[in-house]
Parts: C-alpha cells; structure tokens; sequence
C-alpha cells in the first residue's frame, strides 16, 4: 500500500503548529479550556503518525478520541470564546479609528459592527473567512496537497460557521451595549 507522503507530513506539521498555539493561547489568556484544542490537535497528529505507519486500528482510535474530545469539549471552549469576546468588547473603543491586525481580534469587527451595523459587518465577516480560506485551499491545491473539488465545499462550510459564529459573538455583544 501506498502511503501519500505529503498530505501527512502537511498535517503532521499543521498539527503541531495547532498544538502550539492552543498552548500559547491557554497561557497568554489563562483559559485552561483552549488545552482541549491541543489536545485534539494532538490526537490527529498521532492519528497521522498511525496512518504513516500503516497501523489502522490506532488510526481509528486516535479519530474517534479526537471527536470525543471535540464533542464533549466544545461547552467549555464556546465559553470561553464568550468570555473572550465579551473583554475585548469591554477594552474596545469604538471612536478609535480601526487598525488592519484589528480584524484578526473581535475588537475590528466590533468597531466595524458599531459604524457600519451588524448585517454589514456580517457579510464583511463571512467574505473575509471565506477569501482567507479560498486562498489557502486554491494555494494547497496548486501544490497538489488537496483535490480542488474539496476546496468549495470546505468554504461554504467555513461560511456557515462564520455566520454561527459572528452571530453568537458580535450580536450578543452588541445589542447589549448599543
């Protein structure tokens, strides 16, 4: 059997670059939920050292660990992405003009939400998540590391979730303090 090389070692290194950040995001912010995502982060990496190996039955054990985790850790994460969002809201000031790295953070999409309303700001939201993906997906499928056919169903996916996701976080925070 052949073992594609490159889609493993790409997840093997994204993987751990999420380990990382999960860590360095749980101290920095001293929220212990963002350990689950490293956790998670960690289960795939070791169910891609299981598929290099050609070891299925640990692959299938690593997965289903992962999803476990996923599943019964998501309560607390979305608490803590709350908590989050409700302190940059907090530390924002919206009179502020607004900075490019802003938008990497809730602090831009609440000044934009603030000046330019929160249907606008939505759509801004979702076409920003989706370039961002779109990009990476077009560039991971020149290099051969995807199928093209995956990319447009993994952006409308990326779309709906930043609908959920801008919804939970802007609205809520917004409509109680405009």
């Amino acid at each position: 059997m052949n073992v594609p090389y490159y889609p493993i070692a790409f997840g093997a290194v994204l993987f751990g670059v999420l380990i990382a950040l999960c860590v360095i995001r749980a101290h920095h912010s001293k929220e212990r939920a963002y350990y689950i995502g490293g956790l998670v982060s960690g289960l795939m990496l070791l169910a891609l050292i299981s598929a290099f190996l050609l070891q299925f039955i640990l692959f299938i054990v690593f997965v289903a660990a992962a999803f476990i985790v996923s599943v019964v850790g998501f309560p607390k994460i979305g608490e803590a992405i709350l908590r989050e969002a409700v302190t940059q809201r907090q530390e924002t000031n919206v009179s502020e003009p607004l900075k490019a790295r802003e938008l990497l953070t809730w602090k831009g999409w609440f000044k934009l939400a603030s000046q330019f309303g929160v249907r606008k700001t939505m759509y801004v939201y979702i076409l920003f998540n989706m370039g961002i993906t779109g990009t990476g997906l077009f560039i991971l499928s020149i290099v051969g590391l995807i199928s093209a056919l995956y990319a447009p169903a993994i952006v409308i996916i990326v779309a709906g979730a930043s609908i959920v996701l801008f919804r939970r976080q802007i609205e809520k925070n917004l409509l109680e303090t405009i």
